[in-house]
């Protein structure tokens, strides 16, 4: 019977563009004493609440689609709307920020859960319900050993500051930025990609240091990246029910790092040290060349044998332009 309920709540998130009710589904054994998942989709949200005997609600998630606010890195640049997909989720009255998605393209995920918050995440109906919303949180596989490591200073800006406390695995960290401040994970990649060919700013989903912040712990709770001591991988704690693969309590923390990022921006898919975009920002782009910008491309234009876009760059006598040559007479 639950099988079949979730195969229509799977119908009914993948429609997503009409008021189509609510649907409870009963839940496999679990430690957080769920027994309904109760799942309302409305025209663009899809909520699952996970309910105890006595029906009363203990976590849940709300899953948005349409335009939400991104950006890369907060550090850098303030989000910007864009057409996404946006979830939040809670356990109890505590309330994980935001989880933003540029596009509505399937994507799979590191997953980011940990502790009793991690179980509610991971019963069968809300992971399904999930995935055809467009998200999939990926597990390690059991037998893969991750070890955590100091963090790459390369991937955060010179211009920010230093961090407190990062640990590295498996092409992510974690990351707590001042004693006391909320846990975060930074997805890592290639600088200024991710997003349309040769983006620019916010369009680009890695940005200019390679990274990208897509999840914050609580702001109303410490964070804490450290060395577990059951287990080499890297221990995090967002300083409520979210915690892996054990809380803190006063296990090593791991070191800071001090950023050795010199970019702050990403133009036509290059990283620059300014903030905008054009001829003088030290990064020869796309859209510039010798001619337009020697200042950022080097060379020289015009001139017998040097570099050309056509002939009225070429000012030799009787020179022409060929394959973005100047030949003269």
């Amino acid at each position: 019977m639950r099988s079949h309920a979730v195969a229509a709540i799977i119908c009914c998130v993948a429609c997503g563009e009409t008021n189509v009710g609510t649907e409870r589904v009963a839940a496999e054994p679990n430690a957080l004493g769920i027994v309904t998942l109760e799942v309302q989709t409305e025209q663009r949200v899809t909520t699952i609440r996970g309910l105890d005997a006595n029906e009363v609600e203990v976590a849940g998630a709300a899953l948005r689609r349409g335009d939400v606010m991104f950006t890369p890195d907060p550090d850098l640049s303030p989000p910007q709307p864009t057409t996404g997909r946006e979830l939040v989720v809670w356990l109890g009255g505590e309330r994980m920020a935001p989880f933003t998605l540029r596009g509505s393209d399937f994507i799979s995920v590191p997953e980011i859960w940990g502790g009793p918050l991690a179980t509610f995440m991971r019963l069968d109906a809300v992971t399904r319900v999930l995935a055809n919303g467009g998200i999939a949180f990926a597990r390690p596989a059991a037998e893969r050993a991750y070890t955590g490591g100091t963090c790459n200073p390369d991937k955060f800006p010179t211009s920010k500051g230093s961090v407190y406390s990062c640990c590295e695995e498996d092409g992510g960290m974690w990351v707590v930025k001042s004693s006391g401040s909320q846990l975060l994970n930074r997805a890592l990649g290639a600088a200024c990609s991710g997003g349309p060919a040769n983006c620019t700013g916010t369009d680009c989903v890695y940005g200019p240091c390679g990274s990208y912040v897509y999840w914050f712990g609580p702001t109303n709770a410490s964070g804490h990246v450290f060395h577990p001591d059951s287990s080499s991988v890297c221990g995090r704690d967002a300083g409520n029910s979210n915690w892996e693969p054990e809380e803190w309590v006063s296990q090593t923390l791991y070191p800071g790092v001090s950023p050795s990022c010199p970019y702050n921006w990403c133009c036509e898919g290059m990283p620059i040290e300014g903030t905008e975009c054009g001829c003088g920002d030290g990064a020869c782009e796309p859209s510039e060349d010798s001619c337009t910008c020697a200042q950022d491309c080097g060379g020289s234009c015009g001139g017998c044998g040097e570099y050309c876009n056509n002939t009225a760059d070429c000012t030799g006598p009787g020179a022409m332009c060929s394959n973005n040559q100047c030949l003269c007479l």
